[in-house]
């Protein structure tokens, strides 16, 4: 196995500016991830934003009755909901990847400074052992140099004729004197190579390869090694909100795919047909002959719009709406049965709503009350909040109770309604003959007395009354009349046992 220890023993500029460069590039690399976060969080903070700017308002979304409109709306929540995983890719990213790979720099960083200094260290105790070596060097070279010109001096005074004895002997002991330092000096400087090489020789194989190795390559290798387990987890943390991300989508196409062209039609219709048919075709007006459609106008011509009736109490919809809030319930008599049964119900359901809220309020009030009673508290305000919530409840109770016996009549109406086929014909059916000696038509609600002045009417067009409440009349039908038209454009009538609205425009009193 190669190691820089051994292979780039003289290589460590290189090894250090290698290792310097690594640690660069991971920071470098947390940069990057640092950025792809605050690009997450601005692109979900803006998807957000449209989001709240497309978003139906609360009054908006009581009344959404096409289908486009809930498919738009489901597909707000999904972008949303999308804009949701962004921000969970951005803060799995920073706590999981970006908080480790800072912590990793951090950590390389000190320990590649422990490691240059502990190399730092075995070289600079090489480099001291190197000077003691090259003292003890010359220190031997200045006795042994010393010595050997003591000895030349003794071996030349030896032959010498006119040198004294002593001083003969003087040189002698001179050069032993020399010959003894340059001895000693020769120790020490074997002493300080053998030191020197021994520690140069550890140095090499043993501390320099061991302290590379251990204190920078294999930290750079782990170094690597986590990077690219950063790289890998940063891919893994999108491919797992890539579910979520495709349920999304899958939701934005269900919200495509569940919009109805056919069925808003029909909730248009439903929401605003009058239940009014087409004129007839008119007659043929000869000169000299009485003509039936001079009484027959246009019955779109006569109709009224709905809507711009008084109410029974002489006020504008809006303000009898403030005093049915208080006391009356609004019968919507303006409003075709279909439609008028639909606000029974709808009022109904709100009212039950508003019961059980009152219930749940006073049940708190209550307990409040018995708290209130074992350690003290301001009894009156209490009482008079329970009083107010009573009252409140006995006038949604009183409306209520209004509301569900105007559906209950309204129930018993379309009960005693009886179908006949429409005639296809394109002129309107030849009057009806009434019998000779019939009497006129009564209804189980009322004695027969209260017929004896009946109003009458003759039907001028068909009408087919398709909605709960209207019926189905033919031209030339007469009719009692039970209750007349009172602004609303729509008139009562009864036919034996059977009672219904049609438009006024219709029919002609007689």
């Amino acid at each position: 196995m190669s190691t820089w220890g051994f292979d780039l023993w003289d290589q460590r500029d290189i090894i250090e500016k290698h290792t310097h460069n690594g640690i660069e590039f991971l920071d470098n690399c947390a940069r990057f991830m640092k950025e792809r976060i605050r690009v997450e969080q601005e692109y979900a903070k803006s998807m957000r934003k449209l989001v709240k700017q497309y978003q139906f308002k609360k009054k908006e979304e009581d009344d959404l009755p096409y289908t486009y409109q809930h498919a738009f709306k489901k597909l707000l929540q999904e972008t949303d909901d999308f804009a949701g995983q962004r921000e969970v890719i951005s803060e799995e990213v920073h706590n999981q990847i970006l908080k480790e790979m800072q912590k990793l720099s951090s950590e390389s960083k000190v320990e590649r400074r422990k490691a240059l200094q502990t190399l730092n260290e075995h070289k600079n105790h090489l480099e001291q052992l190197n000077k003691a070596l090259q003292v003890a060097k010359n220190k031997y070279d200045k006795a042994s140099e010393e010595a050997n010109t003591a000895l030349k001096v003794y071996d030349t005074a030896t032959q010498a004729l006119d040198i004294t004895k002593a001083q003969i002997l003087k040189y002698q002991k001179t050069s032993q004197e020399k010959g003894h330092v340059a001895d000693k000096a020769k120790e020490d400087y074997k002493l300080a190579l053998d030191s020197f090489n021994k520690t140069q020789t550890l140095y090499y194989q043993a501390d320099l390869p061991d302290t590379i190795n251990k204190g920078l390559q294999s930290p750079e290798e782990s170094r690597i090694n986590k990077l690219a387990g950063f790289f890998c987890q940063f891919a893994q943390i999108q491919q797992k909100v890539n579910p979520i991300v495709l349920k999304c989508f899958e939701g934005m196409v269900a919200a495509g795919e569940s919009c109805g062209p056919n069925k808003d039609s029909l909730t248009l219709i439903d929401r605003h047909k009058t239940g009014e048919s087409p004129p007839g075709n008119l007659q043929l007006e000869e000169w000299g002959k009485p003509s039936n459609s001079l009484a027959a106008p246009s019955p779109v011509s006569k109709l009224k719009p709905r809507g711009t009736k008084p109410n029974k109490f002489g006020m504008s919809n809006k303000k009898k709406e403030q005093l049915n809030n208080e006391t009356y319930a609004n019968d919507y008599s303006d409003l075709p049965p279909a439609q008028r049964k639909k606000k029974f119900n709808k009022t109904i359901a709100s009212l039950e709503d508003q019961l059980n809220q009152l219930e749940k309020q006073r049940a708190g009030m209550l307990k409040i009350a018995d708290t209130s009673k074992q350690f003290g508290g301001d009894m009156a305000s209490i009482q008079g909040q329970i009083d107010a919530n009573e009252k409140d409840a006995e006038r949604v109770k009183g409306l209520l109770h209004q509301y569900k016996c105007y559906l209950e009549a309204m129930d018993g109406d379309s009960g005693r309604k009886s179908s006949r086929p429409t005639s296809n014909a394109d002129f309107p059916p030849p009057p009806i003959e009434k019998p000779d000696g019939l009497q006129a038509p009564q209804s189980p609600e009322f004695p027969n007395d209260e017929f004896d002045d009946e109003l009458r009417c003759s039907v001028l067009y068909d009408f087919s009354g398709n909605n709960e409440g209207e019926m189905s009349v033919y031209s030339g039908e007469e009719l009692a009349i039970v209750e007349d038209d009172d602004g609303s454009g729509w008139t009562r009538v009864l036919r034996g046992d059977e009672e219904g609205y049609i438009p006024t425009s219709y029919v002609q009193k007689i």
